[in-house]
């Protein structure tokens, strides 16, 4: 007799480095799919369809129709609804909004991610579109990095997330546990259209761009990087060349630190102060301008299969 919790998906026999490199390896004989060994359950034809990566929503009506929940979790912790809306199936998604059993806000496994998370981080624009006209939906929720969808939208470099979640309402200067705004990541990652998206949102607000962080301030990250036109974009934007981080670092410190010339040169022109003095030590490192490991990895985690296997 089968003893498997039904209201657990079964973890699926493949490694997200197999699955993400698109090999895929032998499936286990009890998820075999050969005529002689398929099963009819429609729990296992929805797990086939999200191991395939879209989701059947013949199944998901067959399992309603025999009273069996749909607010079902994988072995990650992972519920349906998150598949669905981390596969952009529009389909299954709208049919799953109609239903009282789905919470639209639900945070899901280790990383407490939403399903609002996973549609910006694979940037379906059908999904998020449809997400964000829901009445309920909490643009700001947090993960267990205290990533809201923003954060995510700037890991994952997807201006077209940013650009509705700003239109939306997304708060603009809330921080992860890392105590970086999305701005702080947009920068990290490089995106100079969410920089702009960002500031332009800022500035339709009124808004004042939250400028510190748990290292240095967002004009400090562009420099350490390298990112010359953000740098450009910020200083634009009215971000002080004088401002002083926690270690009392100014933005000039920083391009001399790492040998920015071109900044340096950029920064004297717009009003640089010279006179701060600045003793590099050995602990100004690039380090401490970069995302986090946990940061790093969040997009990583929310793309592949890691939460999938035990």
């Amino acid at each position: 007799m089968n003893t498997r919790n039904m209201n657990t998906l079964p973890t699926p026999p493949v490694s997200p480095e197999t699955f993400s490199a698109g090999v895929k390896r032998p499936l286990n004989s009890s998820y075999d799919t050969s005529p002689s060994k398929r099963s009819t359950t429609s729990l296992n034809q929805l797990w086939r369809s999200i191991y395939q990566r879209r989701m059947d929503v013949t199944a998901l009506k067959k399992r309603l129709q025999t009273c069996q929940p749909l607010d079902i979790n994988d072995a990650g912790g992972f519920g349906v609804f998150y598949h669905a809306c981390r596969t952009s199936s529009v389909e299954a998604i709208q049919f799953l909004l109609n239903l009282s059993q789905i919470d639209i806000n639900t945070q899901y496994g280790p990383i407490k991610a939403t399903a609002l998370h996973a549609a910006v981080c694979v940037g379906s624009e059908s999904t998020i579109d449809l997400l964000l006209r829901q009445p309920n939906i909490q643009l700001d929720v947090t993960s267990s990095n205290g990533h809201t969808p923003l954060h995510i939208a700037a890991l994952a470099k997807s201006s077209l997330a940013a650009e509705k979640l700003l239109a939306a309402g997304a708060e603009i200067n809330l921080l992860d546990r890392c105590g970086h705004t999305a701005l702080h990541l947009a920068i990290s990652q490089g995106s100079l259209a969410i920089v702009k998206t960002i500031l332009s949102a800022a500035r339709s607000r009124n808004t004042s761009i939250y400028t510190t962080s748990q290292s240095c301030t967002p004009l400090m990250h562009s420099i350490a990087l390298g990112h010359y036109h953000i740098m450009r974009e910020l200083v634009d934007a009215g971000q002080d060349v004088n401002q002083l981080d926690r270690l009392d670092r100014s933005p000039l410190d920083i391009a001399i630190a790492f040998q920015r010339h071109d900044c340096i040169n950029y920064l004297l022109d717009h009003g640089a102060d010279p006179s701060f003095s600045f003793e590099q030590d050995s602990k100004t490192k690039i380090s401490e301008f970069i995302p986090s490991k946990d940061e790093s990895n969040a997009v990583r985690k929310l793309m592949s299969l890691e939460f999938w296997t035990s």
